[in-house]
């Protein structure tokens, strides 16, 4: 994935957690997929061969969380550049229409 689509992707992201409703919807979705696996990993029955699927899907999970947070940061940095780009090309009269 190139570092624009990366990017068009963190804002697309960040637009979408700004609305309160999304963000718990997608913050209760993780917690429940994490929560289950936990749990499957604590239950005395599980035998070593599923606890290790277990684990492998758990990393997955956090995988996927650190690239969304990665992404964000990311385009969250991009967005802070450009604002205060705009800002000081103002500041000094450029136009920045």
């Amino acid at each position: 994935m190139s570092e624009m689509q990366e990017r068009k992707d963190g804002l697309q992201l960040l637009a979408a957690l700004s609305d309160e409703n999304t963000k718990a919807l997608f913050v209760r979705s993780f917690q429940a997929q994490l929560s289950d696996l936990v749990m499957g990993l604590l239950s005395p029955q599980v035998s070593d061969v599923e606890a290790m699927a277990l684990r492998q899907q758990a990393v997955g999970v956090m995988n996927v969380l650190d690239r969304i947070g990665a992404q964000m940061a990311n385009a969250s940095e991009a967005a802070v550049r450009r604002a205060t780009q705009r800002r000081v090309l103002q500041a000094v009269g450029e136009d920045v229409g």
